[in-house]
């Protein structure tokens, strides 16, 4: 008789170690089983990894806290999500998008956990500088403000000059003056000014 349930699985798990990075540890934390992905991003041998507690690829990005909050959501039974900082063999960091989830006895008592990850460090550094370049843009933008701003007071006080020096020839020209169509112009002029700079 084929066992189809017992197929099915093995072409779950093929499927699995060929697309993510699959890792199971008993109750306490032991790596018992490392796929193929697994050593190569962490560029350690499975004999290195076996027997071994995930520590061993700590980067030591994440607090303390988050380790704990990490092992007791799975210990009590549920299943945990998040992203992890790692640390390969040679120092390189990597982020994994990683699913870890509890496997039951028979008698309902938790003997291993299952790990699924899958690698995000190009999506990581791709957000990180996404958020320079915004700092980046930011400043950029707060730098030319300020000169603006700079730039902008420095001609109030030579503008506000020419405003009181064309209101004293014009008092003092006769209506038809040539000389008014001059200080008509430099009035206009020296409005526009105002406006773009917002001297009002």
């Amino acid at each position: 008789m084929i066992d189809v349930k017992g197929m099915r699985e093995q072409a779950l798990m093929v499927a699995l170690n060929k697309t993510a990075i699959v890792a199971e540890t008993d109750h306490k934390g032991v790596i018992t089983y490392a796929n193929d992905k697994f050593l190569e991003i962490s560029e350690y041998s499975s004999e290195e990894l076996i027997g071994q507690t995930h520590s061993l690829v700590n980067s030591g990005y994440h607090p303390k806290s988050f380790i704990e909050n990490l092992w007791k959501t799975i210990k009590s039974g549920q299943v945990w999500r998040g992203e992890i900082c790692n640390k390969s063999k040679s120092g390189k960091i990597y982020w994994v998008d990683t699913c870890i989830a509890p496997i039951y006895a028979a008698d309902n008592s938790i003997v291993k956990f299952v790990a699924i990850r899958f690698d995000i460090t190009e999506k990581k550094q791709l957000a990180e500088k996404l958020v320079t370049e915004i700092h980046s843009h930011q400043e950029s933008l707060t730098v030319l403000g300020q000169l603006a701003a700079t730039v902008a007071h420095e001609i109030n006080n030579p503008l506000a000059a020419i405003s009181m020096f064309t209101q004293m020839m014009e008092s003092e020209l006769p209506p038809n003056s040539p000389f008014q169509e001059h200080i008509a112009v430099i009035k206009r002029n020296t409005d526009t000014c105002k406006k773009q700079f917002k001297f009002y």
